[in-house]
This record gives C-alpha cells, sequence and structure tokens, in this order.
C-alpha cells in the first residue's frame, strides 16, 4: 500500500465507500505503506496477510483465509498479482465468498511469464473480472483466454484537487526548488521504472534545451530507477535543466506548477497520475498506449506522440510550449472532460453496482458463511 495507480484506487474505493453503504476493511498481503497508514488513521480496519517470516511467505493463503472468517465479508475484492496470487488456492478450494478482481497491469504480453501463469489460472476462479481500460481487456481476453461477458471495463477515476494554490504559494514552490519565476515548467509525476519511459522524457529534455534555455523540467517521484536517472541526467548535461523532486506528498500542488505535463510511458493499464492532471487543468503531452488516446483527445485536451520517440516527443512539448492559447484551451478541455467521464464518483457507483449484484447471487460456488455476528 505505498503510493502507486492500484493503491490509490483502493484508497478512494474505501475511502468513498460509505457513501455507498458499504463497510470495507483492507487486507494488505506484504506492508500496509503510506496508504494504508492513511486508512487506518481514518479507521478504516488494516490486517496484514504476510507471514512473519520471509521464507514461509507460502503461508498468506491461509493467513488469508483467517482474515476472511474473521470479516465474514459478502464481497472479496482483490488488485494485482500478489493478491491474485493470495487468494486464487483458496477461491480453487471454494473457501472464498463472492470475488471480484481488478486487473491493474499493462504490458501484455511482456509480463513476467510466471506473473503471467498464476494471473491467468486464478483469475478464472473469480465471480467477476474488472479491466481499467479497453485495451487491457482486449489484451486479457486475448492473452488469458477468459470469457468475454465475464469481464468489464471500469476506468479509474480521480478526485477534484484538494485545493488551488494562489500566485504567492506557487512562487514559493518554485523558491523551495530553485526555479526562477521567468522559467516554463514542464513536468510529470512517475515511479522511476523502466514503464515510464524516463530516459525518453530526459532525452526529449536535452533537445528542447539546446533551443529553449527558459524551460526546466520537474520529475516527481521515486522508485528503483531514480538514481540511475540522476545520473543519467547529470551525464546528458541537464544539471541545470531537470530536478528530480523524489516523492512528495503534496503533487496535487506540484502539478499546478507545471505548464505543462509530459506521460513518456512505454506500457500503461490505465494510468491515474494522467488523470490527476487532467484534474489540475494541465495541457497534456502523453505516449500512444493502453487508453491514452481515448482519455487525451488528441488535439482537443492534450498531444499523443509515439511511445519511445524522443523527438516526437520533443515536438509535441515544443508546440505547446510556443502557442500559450493552445496550451490554455487544451487544459481548460482536459479538466472537463476529467469531471465528465473519470471522476471518483463514477468509479464508486460502477463498482458499487458489481459489489451489489455479487452479494445477491444465490448460484455462488458454494462457499458457506458462518453466521454473522450482531
Amino acid at each position: 500500500m505505498h503510493y502507486g495507480g492500484a493503491e490509490k484506487v483502493v484508497l478512494h474505493l474505501v475511502s468513498g465507500s460509505e457513501g455507498q453503504a458499504i463497510a470495507s476493511a483492507v487486507c494488505c498481503t506484504r506492508f500496509i505503506g503510506s496508504i494504508g497508514e492513511q486508512l487506518r488513521a481514518q479507521g478504516v480496519p488494516i490486517l496484514v496477510t504476510a507471514p512473519k517470516r520471509h521464507a514461509f511467505r507460502y503461508f498468506g493463503p491461509l493467513k488469508l483465509l483467517g482474515a476472511i472468517r474473521h470479516l465474514r465479508p459478502d464481497v472479496v475484492h482483490t488488485h494485482g498479482l500478489q493478491a491474485i496470487a493470495t487468494i486464487g488456492p483458496l477461491a480453487k478450494a471454494r473457501l472464498v465468498p463472492p470475488w471480484v478482481h481488478t486487473f491493474h497491469y499493462g504490458n501484455y504480453p511482456y509480463a513476467n511469464k510466471r506473473w503471467m501463469w498464476i494471473e491467468r489460472t486464478f483469475s478464472r476462479r473469480a465471480d467477476r473480472l474488472v479491466a481499467v481500460s479497453e485495451a487491457q481487456r482486449s489484451a486479457i481476453i486475448q492473452w488469458h483466454e477468459v470469457e468475454d461477458p465475464r469481464i468489464v471495463v471500469v476506468p479509474n477515476g480521480v478526485r477534484p484537487l484538494p485545493r488551488r494554490l494562489d500566485a504567492t504559494g506557487l512562487a514559493e514552490l518554485r523558491r523551495g526548488f530553485g526555479i526562477s519565476a521567468e522559467k516554463r515548467i514542464v513536468g510529470t509525476v512517475a515511479v522511476m521504472t523502466e514503464q515510464k519511459g524516463i530516459s525518453h522524457l530526459l532525452d526529449a529534455a536535452a533537445r528542447i534545451a539546446e533551443k529553449s534555455p527558459e524551460v526546466h523540467f520537474l520529475i516527481v517521484g521515486g522508485g528503483p530507477r531514480e538514481q540511475e536517472y540522476r545520473e543519467l541526467s547529470q551525464s546528458m548535461g541537464l544539471a541545470g535543466v531537470v530536478t528530480f523532486a523524489g516523492w512528495r506528498d503534496d503533487v496535487g500542488d506540484l502539478l499546478q506548477l507545471m505548464d505543462i505535463y509530459v506521460m513518456s510511458s512505454l506500457w500503461e493499464a490505465m494510468p491515474l497520475a494522467l488523470l490527476e492532471a487532467m484534474s489540475a487543468g494541465r495541457p497534456i503531452v502523453a505516449t500512444d498506449v493502453s487508453d491514452n488516446a481515448i482519455i487525451v483527445e488528441d488535439g482537443q485536451s492534450g498531444l499523443i506522440v509515439p511511445p519511445a520517440d524522443p523527438g516526437k516527443l520533443a515536438g509535441a512539448i515544443s508546440r505547446l510550449l510556443g502557442n500559450a492559447e493552445l496550451a490554455n484551451r487544451m487544459g481548460i478541455n482536459a479538466e472537463g472532460r476529467l469531471r465528465e467521464s473519470y471522476s471518483v464518483d463514477l468509479m464508486l457507483h460502477r463498482y458499487g453496482q458489481i459489489y451489489r449484484e455479487l452479494a445477491a447471487d444465490k448460484k455462488h460456488t458454494g462457499f458457506r458463511p458462518r453466521s454473522k455476528p450482531d
């Protein structure tokens, strides 16, 4: 439950569940993490099903079974590969209540072959499967050979920004990073992994810096390749051009600091960071992966470019930098698109329907929960 797209979806589902007349608890298969601690502070029951000793992690399903017997839920909802690997053996033995699983991975068919097998094998035991994008749904049907009617699409959603910064607040943020007032800021928020295409973004930054020294790049986030990308930036002569902000808990504020938001990903499922940038009214430059070209309407709310193409990425960024009127209009359109199609309330409503349908289904596979306490 560290910060990431799937974890934020869980945060929204649990935080908004009371409005749907749904009581929620969370089981973490490994670590509580920062989002888990945030939910715990809100009074949400949090259980950790990871065995204490790393070498005995295969006891995870037994600990999860204990949690299910303790909580006695009407529906179990799993997210991600570790969760499906933990619940899968229980579902095969018909020891779980109605079960819905959401896929959050987008790199089919290039995923780890072992994990692909686990996901394909156990997902067939779920009562309902959810893809977060149309592209992901098509890939799952193809590579996991699931029955078409069993998998539905529920796009991720985000909430509006909790606050809007005034000029003073934005200036203070700039000073904190040492970015002067005359600089134009191009930014991204990403976990530092190969998936996010940060090396291609740095290549694009180098191309832009040659012609536009007034542009500064702000990269927010951390991860396993953070140090590698910092060193790459230094070797490319971008020390005064790129700022690595690391992990931050004020992403909503930092998005407002950016003149343009860039997503340079090589693959995605349904990127929440892109939706968050739209909620801030930022014009978008995004790679054509997953449903990005559906979320961001090319030429209307942003510009879509091929993945792994620094030249075209730099060209699209430069186009928006050189046309303030176009960039402003795209930012307004992006925020409107977010409110219309990708709100948390819409996501909560769709999942609430799935929960109620499963809880009311009398033809379940054979799970017999004990009587619930008063």
